[in-house]
């Protein structure tokens, strides 16, 4: 099955595991950087949820992921450029990144643990628009 190069292995779905996305700290027009991390929700990890809306899927931006460029939503990408700390990392969930979408049992596994993974967040981020 074809993944999204920045999508190093699938996730277990017969545990409670999620990837978390490093945003990495930075400033002005420094490039988004970010690194994939997977963790088990029983661990109770700490993480941040974001909720947008995707957009207009031909209009995007490049993001950083592991060292592979990939193009995000602008939306998401406002919503990261946003976020994004000066002097801190930020640990965030975003359903875009953070599921491999092309892998319909996992995007399918996750939706169902969209209750878990919201509830368990430290913080919940709105995204409206610039």
């Amino acid at each position: 099955m074809d993944r999204r190069p920045w999508v190093k292995t699938p996730l277990d779905t017969e545990s409670n595991c999620i990837r978390v996305l490093h945003l990495q700290k930075g400033t002005g027009e420094i490039p988004l950087t970010c690194h994939l991390e997977v963790v088990s929700l029983d661990a109770d990890p700490y993480y941040e949820v974001l909720s947008y809306v995707w957009g207009n899927m031909k209009d995007t931006r490049p993001i950083i992921v592991d060292g592979v460029s990939i193009n995000t939503t602008i939306n998401l990408f406002d919503f990261l450029h946003c976020l994004r700390l000066p002097n801190d990392d930020r640990c965030i969930w975003a359903d875009a990144i953070c599921i491999d979408q092309l892998n319909e049992g996992e995007k399918s596994y996750q939706i169902g643990l969209m209750t878990k993974i919201y509830r368990q967040a430290k913080e919940a981020h709105i995204w409206f628009g610039p």
